[in-house]
């Protein structure tokens, strides 16, 4: 299975190039300071701004409202799925999930991470998906919560579909 957790970053208003440069760098340290690799605007490999435009129908053009990101475990390549293992889910008899344990994933640095990036003013809100690629996307369920709610999204979501491979996206707003 391949994840892919990416988003868009919104600012409050159209920022310069001047702007949009410190705010790059602003977000990549955020990133570096959550131990998260990131790609920002036209690093996005093309296969994802694709993804973007055909899928999401989120237009990908850097035009200073706005800023693409891919999230990855690590500086030097692309891999996400462990950002989000290890879940552990109980199951009743009955195949109904009892609990969800995300406490040994990297949900903690991902809303920390999205928390920290609210700390800039020119930051309006944070659309971001995790999906797994497996074509579901028309029925992909978008939440609206604050970044230290994103874990509980998560787990809602796998309890719902009774699998730890969710496909879903949240807007998450500034407290």
């Amino acid at each position: 299975m391949s994840i892919i957790a990416s988003g868009v970053i919104y600012f409050t208003s159209e920022l310069n190039c001047s702007a949009l440069n410190d705010i790059s760098f602003y977000i990549v340290q955020e990133a570096i300071k959550n131990k998260l690799g990131i790609l920002l605007g036209a690093n996005i490999p093309q296969w994802l701004k694709n993804r973007y435009v055909e899928v999401y129908h989120i237009d990908t053009s850097i035009d200073g409202t706005k800023m693409i990101f891919h999230l990855s475990e690590s500086v030097y390549y692309a891999n996400c799925e462990k950002l989000f293992e290890p879940v552990m889910i109980d199951y009743s008899e009955d195949g109904e999930v009892r609990n969800v344990d995300v406490s040994e994933t990297d949900i903690i640095k991902l809303q920390y991470f999205f928390k920290c990036v609210f700390d800039n003013a020119d930051v309006s809100h944070i659309w971001f998906c995790f999906d797994n690629d497996d074509g579901n996307e028309a029925t992909m369920k978008c939440y609206d919560c604050f970044p230290e709610q994103f874990g509980d999204v998560f787990k809602e979501e796998i309890i719902k579909i009774k699998s730890w491979n969710p496909t879903f996206c949240v807007n998450i707003k500034s407290n």
